[in-house]
């Protein structure tokens, strides 16, 4: 740490590198901790007596970096930079055509699920003939392993080789997937300012969508989203010292990533679409997060989702594991005048550090596919009747 006189010093950080607990050989990755799963908006009376099923969608979301800031004042944030604290966390390793292999091998064991649970699913190719499939696939189809994208960072999406993952509405995928933190190099290919656009005013008919393929199959619609993730970056601000006499002040900022699978609450879900389902295109969930202030998702008639973020236990991380590429750079105050001459006194530095998290490809696609598998019969549980 050091000080001085008439200046402001954000001198030092901090990284916090861990990595999860690994499984051994023979459990496989496991989750930590038992489920929290609830409802959103609906009940399983819903579901009625209908035991037909059609599953259309099974999307897994990789969570591909992550953003931590500390911000010690408006004032600072808007003209001193004092004091701030900045950090990331980026995936890499992965590949995306395994990440597809684990989305089939979690539709695969939903079929399963579903089955041992007591419904009966609708064959594929039934599902595939159907008009209303098709044209949810056409126009609301999303490319495999492309940007997404959420409120704590980067993402991409994957779904079966089969299903082509297509994403609801805005007004049904909630604060936290229409609340995006898109800054630097994204991790995927991504679209279009135009196509997301477009994507967007299509998926408007998804809800009508679903509700028409439910009737024609006279069964229930099925979607699984799980929100999976690698790890967090962490920023944080301590005021050492603070001398009025001479405005001689210290400052630590410490930054920081850790490496951990987890799937992440609220997005996680199980959504059901019903025949007699509301076929609206403006619809979302009436119940505000209380700990984020966000809407939930609302994608379905019967919405199921994991209420509290479940940990992970697996060994996925690659040689070297979590890195940080520091870069720390002199705040610029970029005002003028006596305040200018006010505020030279004021500026220090930025603590702007990057981490690396860098994984396995096979063992961080097969603990995801282990993860999400695992939760899966406590979804399906709370809509068997």
């Amino acid at each position: 740490m050091i000080t001085g006189k008439g200046a402001f010093c954000a001198l030092m950080f901090s990284a916090g590198i861990l990595s999860a607990p690994a499984a051994t050989a023979d459990e496989g990755p496991r989750l930590s901790g038992s489920p929290k799963v609830e409802f959103t908006d609906s009940t399983a009376e819903r579901i009625g007596q209908t035991r037909r099923v059609a599953i259309t969608n099974v999307i897994l979301e990789f969570q591909t970096k992550v953003f931590a800031e500390h911000i010690t004042g408006r004032l600072s944030k808007m003209y001193l930079k004092r004091g701030d604290s900045f950090s990331d966390n980026e995936l890499a390793g992965f590949d995306p055509r395994q990440l597809e292999q684990a989305a089939n091998q979690v539709y695969k064991k939903l079929v399963t699920d579903l089955t041992a649970a007591g419904f009966e699913v609708v064959p594929e190719a039934q599902v595939l003939a159907q008009p209303a499939y098709q044209k949810l696939r056409e126009t609301m189809g999303w490319p495999q392993g492309y940007h997404f994208g959420n409120k704590e960072g980067h993402s991409l999406i994957v779904g079966p080789t089969a299903l082509k993952p297509y994403v609801p509405p805005l007004s049904e995928q909630g604060t936290f997937a229409n609340t995006r933190q898109e800054k630097g190099e994204l991790q995927a290919p991504a679209l279009g300012w135009s196509d997301r656009a477009r994507f967007a005013g299509n998926s408007s008919y998804a809800a009508g969508l679903e509700v028409q393929l439910a009737k024609a199959l006279n069964a229930h619609v099925v979607k699984v989203w799980y929100l999976i993730g690698f790890g967090n970056a962490t920023a944080s601000t301590d005021w050492d010292a603070i001398s009025t006499a001479h405005f001689s002040t210290t400052a630590t900022s410490r930054t920081g990533a850790t490496a951990q699978m987890y799937l992440r609450d609220e997005e996680t879900r199980l959504a059901v679409r019903l025949p007699d389902g509301d076929a609206g295109y403006a619809r979302e969930s009436k119940r505000i997060n209380a700990i984020t202030g966000g809407y939930r998702p609302y994608d379905g008639d019967v919405v199921v989702r994991l209420d509290e973020t479940i940990p992970g236990e697996a060994d996925f991380l690659a040689g070297g594991g979590v890195q940080n590429a520091t870069t720390e750079r002199d705040a610029k105050a970029g005002i003028g005048g006596l305040l200018g001459s006010m505020a030279k006194s004021l500026t220090g530095t930025i603590a702007d550090n990057s981490y690396k998290t860098t994984v396995d490809p096979t063992r961080f696609a097969a603990a995801a596919a282990d993860m999400a598998g695992q939760l899966q019969p406590f979804l399906i549980a709370r809509i068997k009747r």
